[in-house]
């Protein structure tokens, strides 16, 4: 089994204006996804595609470029594992879609294995260490997902949360699963950073096409379609914004080791 990272990337100057917290920035996430896959692209159990919304220029002067190149330089066995691409999209619901069509075609071509996941991952997201290894855990104790975050969105404790968008979850009910190292639980909604399996991506292709985005998507998902999406208690990951961060993980400290220089 491999996992196919389809990190979805554009030039910073046109990232949307969010309220980010004030050790955040791309690069650094970037970096800290980097440190986290490291080991699993060097034997192939993780696939990097960086997609690229924006012209061969801007690709050139991004940092991701730069660091991709140093690392298939100093690493030579982690090279068959990272992949470029450039999509023209130019806002967020085109790039989507021109990220489920690559996807499709990696399916369609047995770039993405049977056993495959794939991980649709936005460029503002901070990782732990060893999430690799507790998703193969949870794959390993047979329990069944169908989509799977990382992050614990903290729009699902009201007592916790102030933001409105905790009023769709008041009444939350989930069923909590366990690994040697997590608990896990169902959840009605995240964020467009998610993973399935190839056989899932397959079967819900093309509701993904759409564009239809976090609560309103899985709504449709889970709601409707009965799909089980499952998210780990504490994250293992987190979304860079201020109000929406993952509770009870250091997220700093994750990303303290890094620099924007």
């Amino acid at each position: 089994m491999a996992i196919h990272i389809y990190y979805r990337h554009t030039p910073i100057q046109r990232s949307s204006g969010k309220f980010r917290p004030e050790w955040f920035s791309h690069k650094k996430c970037f970096l800290n996804l980097l440190e986290t896959i490291h080991s699993s692209l060097l034997d192939g159990k993780v696939h990097l595609h960086l997609v690229f919304d924006g012209s061969e220029n801007d690709l050139r002067q991004d940092f991701a470029i730069g660091h991709l190149d140093r690392l298939a330089q100093g690493s030579p066995s982690a090279e068959p594992a990272i992949h470029r691409h450039m999509i023209i999209g130019g806002n967020q619901r085109k790039a989507w879609r021109a990220v489920v069509a690559l996807a499709k075609a990696h399916c369609d071509d047995n770039t993405v294995q049977p056993n495959d996941i794939i991980y649709f991952l936005e460029n503002d997201y901070v990782h732990r260490a060893g999430w690799i290894d507790e998703v193969n855990q949870l794959k390993a104790h047979g329990i069944c997902w169908d989509y799977l975050t990382l992050y614990d969105h903290p729009d699902k404790y009201p007592d916790f949360c102030k933001h409105g968008d905790t009023r769709h979850y008041r009444n939350l009910r989930s069923q909590i699963f366990v690994t040697p190292k997590r608990h896990w639980r169902t959840t009605p909604s995240t964020c467009a950073t998610y993973m399935l399996s190839r056989e899932a991506f397959m079967r819900d292709q093309l509701l993904l096409r759409f564009g239809i985005f976090d609560f309103r998507l899985f709504g449709l998902l889970t709601k409707i379609l009965r799909r089980r999406l499952l998210s780990p208690l504490p994250a293992l990951s987190t979304h860079s914004m201020s109000d929406f961060l993952s509770p009870n993980v250091d997220w700093a400290k994750e990303l303290a080791k890094h620099s924007d220089e």
